[in-house]
């Protein structure tokens, strides 16, 4: 509960700040809130089991990843002067008829305690330090707030101001996709409030608190503020300090002007005029604040503080002697430096089945985010201790919440689980920040920024091969074309340079197909193909298939005919002769009288192996000549293989139909 209409007067100074503002601190948690909160969430009642357990492992996880350092605080036994209060709180909480007067007395909360031990062994399977507090455990927050161990406390009890906390957040969630959480400081209470700590004690006893929860009967927060206003920087405490008997006398209020705030009417003060304005007639305007010398005015002050001391005297725990003590004298003592540890994932799983029904695949995937932190946060900090989780490599760049992150797989931790069917997985993937990922593991680091640029190059070759194709296709097809070859550009790359070499070999051997075949192969595959040939390229294919052919039929004819030919016509027939009149003229016809008897049961494996090496040396560089500046790197060898295979059975089928016609 805490102070009445606390958070009201202090709203003046409230901040809200993001939660990720909390990074880097260390800050002591009232666990007892926690736990109500969660028991009293209409969305978990009936659905989810232990509803406490599972909002603090989602909390902590959440808060951790933010880079918050944690210490819970236990309740301990409650003061005595709490125990009417904490007797009918369990009566409303749980029914049941009115409690014994022994019963009543009753402040070592042990209902309250078993749901805190419980909470007490998850964080000890999450490694986060936790300490049991001598009483109220906002009073143990305070105190370690006050003492420096903690940057400041989370909690909504507003008696931790009371206690001396120094910087307080109140409403924390995290339900929000931009979570924040309002931050109190004690500084600014006292400054732009002008509320000190003995000025909030005093508040508690006159509107109510923990320990006196109706406060004082007749006194609200109007007066209160009033009071404290008045007394200009005293101490609200030393107005306890009064006698029974007052020896004040009440002075009677006369009508004051409007006009210049002092007594007498506007009229009097029109025919006679004013005393205080020293004015025989009329009077000097004044503003509302200013302040009248009259003696009803003077003793005003004296008189409200001797009406709200006389209904402090009436309640029956006047002078408050345990209350203050109770806020004032703290009764913790200093605690061992808090030590961290990392999250057992085998204890984890056994709690999370036992109390929670968590299958174990589901708190392994759950934990594995926090034993991955912790292992970034000790290699940050150059810390010694056996590695739990050790990673293989970055998968790939990606971005969370505008924040750099990489992916990175991780070597199954010991103890994983999986899920059913994902049982022979030996690696795990999380989202890591790039900035403390680069930090702890700067050797994985470069070697995926190696990887990524290697990547980039490649990428680059590829689209300069794009470039490339775009500019030879001919532009009635081009918007086709494109539509289909950006998801297929290695398969287009490769029909691409199959079309090329069927036109070249097509047009340099033309002269040597049958005519048979001829009129099938001019009028299927050349109107297939010429479409795709730019106009710009298709004179200098023409060219180059015109100089490939005629070097071709030159080296054919003086390699492989000629020493063949009968000494009688040798003259006659010359390498230097028109391809065209040897063909048709001389080979063709005549070629089977010209050939000597002697060596004709040997021309065929002479004129097969000549042939074969003549035209393949020429198509092979040829070719190769000039398409290899245009092929990635990464297909050249594919590619050098089937036109290889290709040149290689083709020649050798044309040697076996050319011989059959000529001879």
């Amino acid at each position: 509960m805490g102070v009445s209409e606390l958070w009201s007067i202090l709203d003046p100074v409230r901040q809200c700040v993001p939660l990720y503002s909390l990074s880097g601190k260390t800050l002591a948690v009232d666990l007892s809130l926690w736990v109500c909160e969660a028991q009293h969430v209409q969305g978990m009642m009936g659905r989810v089991t232990k509803p406490h357990l599972r909002n603090l492992f989602f909390r902590v996880s959440s808060l951790t990843l933010m880079g918050v350092k944690l210490v819970f605080v236990m309740e301990g036994d409650a003061p005595s002067i709490k125990a009417e209060t904490m007797s009918k709180r369990s009566e409303m909480r749980y029914g049941g008829a009115k409690a014994k007067p022994t019963a009543a007395k009753n402040t070592s909360r042990g209902r309250f305690k078993a749901v805190l031990r419980e909470c007490a062994e998850m964080l000890d399977c999450l490694g986060v330090p936790w300490v049991t507090a001598a009483g109220e455990a906002e009073a143990m927050c305070a105190y370690l707030d006050s003492q420096g161990v903690v940057d400041g406390c989370i909690t909504n009890d507003g008696d931790a101001f009371l206690y001396g906390a120094q910087t307080v957040y109140r409403n924390f969630n995290m339900t929000t996709k931009d979570p924040q959480v309002d931050c109190y400081e004690t500084c600014r209470v006292v400054s732009e409030l002008g509320l000190s700590r003995d000025s909030l004690v005093g508040l508690a006893v006159l509107l109510g608190c923990d320990y006196i929860p109706k406060g004082v009967a007749g006194v609200g927060k109007e007066q209160t503020l009033k009071l404290i206003q008045n007394l200009k920087g005293k101490s609200l405490l030393q107005k306890y300090e009064f006698k029974n008997k007052f020896n004040l006398v009440a002075v009677k209020k006369v009508t004051h002007c409007l006009v210049c705030r002092h007594p007498g009417s506007a009229k009097t003060h029109e025919r006679s005029g004013c005393v205080f304005c020293e004015s025989e007639r009329f009077c000097s305007p004044h503003d509302y604040d200013s302040q009248c010398p009259c003696e009803w005015h003077r003793t005003e002050h004296s008189v409200f503080c001797v009406c709200v001391c006389r209904k402090t005297l009436a309640c029956e725990q006047f002078p408050f002697t345990e209350i203050i003590s109770e806020f004032l004298v703290p009764k913790d003592r200093p605690v061992q430096p808090f030590r961290r540890r990392k999250p057992n994932l085998l204890l984890l799983q056994k709690f999370a089945l036992e109390k929670m029904d968590w299958p174990k695949h589901y708190s392994s995937e759950k934990l594995l985010v926090l034993m991955t932190y912790t292992e970034l946060m000790n290699r940050k900090h150059g810390r010694d201790s056996q590695a739990q989780i050790q990673p293989i490599r970055i998968h790939k760049a990606r971005v969370r919440n505008g924040v750099s992150c990489f992916e990175v797989i991780w070597k199954k931790p010991d103890h994983y689980v999986f899920a059913e069917g994902r049982e022979e997985q030996t690696e795990v993937h999380t989202l890591e920040e790039e900035s403390l990922f680069s930090l702890a593991f700067p050797g994985i680091v470069q070697d995926f920024q190696r990887e990524r640029a290697v990547a980039q190059e490649n990428n680059t070759k590829s689209m300069c091969i794009h470039s490339f194709i775009h500019s030879s296709i001919h532009p009635s097809i081009h918007l086709s074309i494109h539509s289909s070859i950006h998801p297929f550009i290695h398969s287009f790359i490769h029909s691409s340079i199959h079309s090329f070499i069927s036109l070249s070999i097509h047009s340099s051997i033309h002269l040597f197909i049958h005519p048979s075949i001829h009129s099938f192969i001019h009028s299927s595959i050349y109107p297939f193909i010429h479409p795709f040939i730019h106009p710009s390229v298709h004179s200098s294919i023409r060219s180059f298939v015109h100089s490939f052919v005629h070097s071709s039929i030159r080296s054919f004819v003086h390699s492989s005919i000629h020493p063949f030919i009968h000494p009688s016509i040798h003259p006659s027939i010359h390498p230097s002769s028109s391809h065209s009149s040897i063909h048709s003229s001389i080979i063709h016809p005549s070629i089977h009288s010209f050939i000597h008897p002697s060596i004709h049961s040997s021309i065929y494996p002479s004129i097969n192996s000549s042939i074969h090496s003549s035209i393949h040396s020429s198509i092979h560089s040829s070719i190769h000549s000039f398409i290899h500046p245009f092929i990635h790197p990464f297909i050249h060898s594919f590619i050098h293989s089937f036109i290889h295979s290709f040149i290689h059975s083709f020649i050798h089928s044309f040697i076996h139909s050319y011989y059959s016609l000529i001879l």
